[in-house]
């Protein structure tokens, strides 16, 4: 009688279909269906407010619960296992095999510093234990991916929770935001806690809230008591999202603004619970979330397939407003469904079910029924796919150029500034100054000491490989390097690598001494310098070193990421609010251009490179020069096969008739390659002495925003620990990170490191690797001289 109750209360709103054996929840069926668009609407636009519309994770763990504990109800917990693993890994397995190929294809072509597929972390692409990863290029395979790592720790985790559920009640649901609150307190304390057990924690109360649907308890509440909840929630995401750092605005990067704002729109969902499911049983409208919840799987798991297509063949030429938008959803949504298509009919076999073509709510007759997808059907949807696929690779240059492929990103945190992002969100700011650390020890601290320290940091963290420089204010200075890059060779002291956006403090420091010298004044509007660059009378020169424009973020080259810029427009009003923003390093390459009438690498070398002694700092296009220019005016040497291929650039001409091309990929945000020697060296000269800045200059550029602008300074992020003093947030340490690596300074003990690490600070985990090895070396050395060869 007790299931037969649960059964009943569960599927109070049901569209009973003759045709099928078991009724359908249509009021699940259409808050899935909603909440699947709304996901891949999101992974394609990445704008902050749409993250507000639909709490669509926590609605599909509220449904995943509801159906799970159905399913306990009905079998042995083991074969139930089976069954939901088996429904979700052999989809996966599919994907994993064209994503793995594409990416090592990838690889293969590319010499680029996102070509780092590793297979050895393949595995949790066969049991999603762990978060399936892959290579930078490759992100969009993988990051949604998180979803089925979650999903597996709830799917094993379930026997036991329900088994909690029915013996403590409504009480369990206290457990979920304790601990979240736990954690929370954690980071504030300046502790780490791994995001994916904040996941576990907040996703788990909705498993759970899908408990208590499926055996009804959810119809104590009226439907005015479900109304009044989502007023309250609604309420309390309102005031979170107003008093508290939510970084960049968006719900997913705030753990109980996520928790608030699911609540608010799942008890929204059930006040219209009957009206929902009324509409979802009218036939055309039924027949639609049909489809779409028999495909649910796959949809979620190929618009990674639809956002990498979308990234190649739209980004890459730029983003025009408004067709651009309009284009991105027709490709993500077309390729997507072409793939689910093709490859849906594995979600039938995984599920036990007979392979489908096209799922339907009316199946055919009887004489018309085939035992699988005819031959014909399967060969044109092959055919279709591979043409797709063809055009997408000519129409990218993924096989001409393979190096000028774009790399997927969320607007609102590109791969570039991820690092600074995940630290700012993360930053611990006291009221006051820590209490100066005592000295154990004077003595000299020995190149072995130092090598061990970096061969512990290396194993407590499991990167595969690095190279670090620390050097101090009094000369001395140690390199080192541990184990392997992701293709198996060794680390060396002093190789070369792309510093990626450690090149944004030089840039930053060009513009200062322009200060300096009174050539400029970081409050100029940038219309002094480039008229021809829409709006560029409304933000500074300050504004654009501390990407407070309003311009977009494009990674793309020079011509390209400004002209994207340009038709995006302005996001938000100059000085208001914080995009990191490539696009106006580039300006700023081009007012230093302007100003000093030379190129932007010549200014470089003139000014910073050779007085002090950075021989092995090179811009890309001294070495790894590609065979076209792209200067955002994009000017022709020479030849009129080249004219032609250069026509179109930026609009308008440069104020001051320049003609520098530029034979790079990242120029004046990004284009650096150098050692970590050069690297500590250039810390030093520019934030511990007098060599490259005055030290109001310096000042400048170590006062930071807040934690909502990212900590930043100009050119410059604080590294904390933090605090405030006089109104202003100091810092224990500043620096700035690359793709891969890191500079620093902490003034205190004149103490500089450069760090280069396999790996990529797309992952949070490497911004936490980095902080460790930072404070471990700068413990050891503080205080004590350093012993080198050199070293009487």
């Amino acid at each position: 009688m007790l299931l037969a109750r649960r059964q009943v209360s569960a599927f109070s709103n049901v569209s009973y279909i003759p045709t099928h054996s078991k009724p359908r929840n249509t009021f699940v069926d259409a808050v899935r269906a909603v909440a699947l668009v709304r996901v891949v609407v999101w992974h394609t636009y990445g704008y902050a407010w749409i993250s507000y519309l639909v709490a669509s994770m926590p609605a599909m763990f509220f449904i995943a619960g509801s159906l799970m504990a159905q399913s306990l109800d009905r079998g042995r917990t083991l074969d139930v296992l089976y069954r939901r693993f088996r429904r979700v890994l052999i989809p996966l397995w599919l994907l994993a095999g064209a994503a793995i190929a594409v990416m090592v294809a990838y690889d293969s072509l590319s010499a680029g510093s996102d070509a780092d597929f590793d297979l050895k972390g393949a595995v949790w692409w066969l049991v999603p234990i762990w978060d399936p990863t892959g290579s930078e290029w490759g992100l969009t395979w993988w990051a949604p991916l998180w979803y089925l790592r979650c999903l597996t720790w709830l799917l094993l985790a379930s026997p036991l929770l329900l088994w909690a559920w029915r013996r403590s009640g409504p009480t369990l649901l206290l457990v979920p935001p304790a601990l979240l609150a736990f954690m929370e307190a954690r980071i504030a304390a300046g502790g780490s806690v791994p995001w994916q057990l904040q996941d576990a924690a907040l996703y788990s109360l909705f498993w759970m809230l899908g408990f208590a649907y499926y055996e009804g308890r959810l119809n104590a509440l009226t439907n005015l008591g479900r109304a009044l909840l989502a007023a309250a929630f609604g309420g309390a995401a309102a005031v979170w999202a107003l008093t508290q750092d939510v970084p960049g605005g968006i719900v997913n990067a705030s753990y109980p603004l996520h928790l608030f704002v699911g609540l608010a729109w799942l008890f929204g969902a059930l006040a219209f619970e009957g009206a929902i499911a009324a509409f979802a049983s009218r036939p055309r409208v039924a027949d639609i979330l049909y489809w779409v919840n028999e495909r649910a799987l796959t949809i979620y798991l190929w618009q990674s397939a639809g956002l990498l297509t979308m990234y190649q063949v739209l980004w890459r030429t730029g983003r025009v407003q408004p067709w651009s938008d309009v284009a991105a959803i027709v490709i993500v949504g077309s390729v997507t469904f072409l793939a689910t298509l093709v490859t849906g009919w594995l979600e039938d076999v995984a599920a036990g079910r007979k392979p489908r073509l096209w799922p339907s709510r009316t199946p055919a007759p009887a004489a018309q029924r085939r035992p699988f997808i005819s031959r014909p059907a399967l060969l044109a949807g092959a055919a279709v796919s591979l043409a797709a696929a063809f055009i997408t690779l000519a129409g990218s240059d993924v096989l001409r150029h393979p190096d000028a492929v774009v790399r997927a990103s969320a607007q609102t945190v590109p791969p570039s500034g991820a690092g600074l992002h995940y630290r700012a969100a993360r930053a611990t700011i006291a009221d006051s100054a820590p209490q100066e650390r005592p000295q154990a020890r004077s003595d000299a601290v020995t190149p072995q000491e130092l090598q061990a320290e970096l061969d512990a940091w290396r194993a407590k963290w499991q990167v595969s490989g690095a190279t670090l420089t620390l050097a101090r204010a009094s000369g001395e200075s140690w390199t080192g390097a541990v184990g392997v890059h992701e293709s198996g060779e060794p680390f060396l002291p002093d190789e070369l690598y792309w510093t990626a956006s450690v090149t944004k403090t030089f840039t930053a420091a060009l513009i200062m001494r322009l200060a300096e010298q009174g050539l400029l004044s970081l409050d100029d509007p940038a219309s002094r310098f480039v008229p021809e660059f829409p709006n560029s009378d409304r933000f500074t020169v300050r504004n654009l070193l501390q990407h407070t424009s309003g311009l977009a973020n494009a990674d793309e080259p020079p011509y390209e990421a400004l002209e994207t810029a340009a038709a995006e427009g302005l996001l938000f009003e100059p000085g208001t609010a914080y995009l990191y923003s490539r696009p106006g390093y580039y300006l700023l390459g081009l007012i230093i251009e302007d100003v000093l009438d030379k190129p932007y690498t010549q200014a470089l070398r003139d000014e910073f490179l050779e007085p002090l002694g950075l021989a092995s700092t090179l811009m890309d296009e001294e070495f790894l020069p590609l065979p076209y220019s792209t200067h955002p005016y994009r000017y022709a040497p020479s030849g009129d096969n080249e004219a032609v291929l250069f026509a179109g650039g930026l609009h308008g001409e440069p104020s001051g008739g320049q003609d520098f091309p530029y034979y790079g990929v990242a120029w004046s945000a990004g284009g650096l390659w150098s050692t970590t020697s050069d690297m500590a060296k250039w810390a030093l000269n520019l934030w511990g002495s007098d060599r490259v800045l005055s030290p109001d200059s310096v000042r400048q550029m170590t006062t930071f925003s807040g934690r909502e602008f990212d900590l930043v300074g100009i050119g410059t992020y604080a590294l904390c620990p933090c605090w405030t003093e006089d109104g202003a947030i100091k810092a224990e340490r500043w620096g700035n990170y690359g793709i891969n690596g890191v500079i620093e300074y902490e003034s205190a003990g004149g103490i500089a490191l450069a760090a280069e690490i396999s790996g990529t600070v797309l992952d949070p985990g490497a911004a936490e690797a980095l902080d460790d090895l930072s404070q471990r070396f700068r413990n050891l050395v503080r205080g004590r001289p350093i012993l080198t060869d050199s070293t009487p």
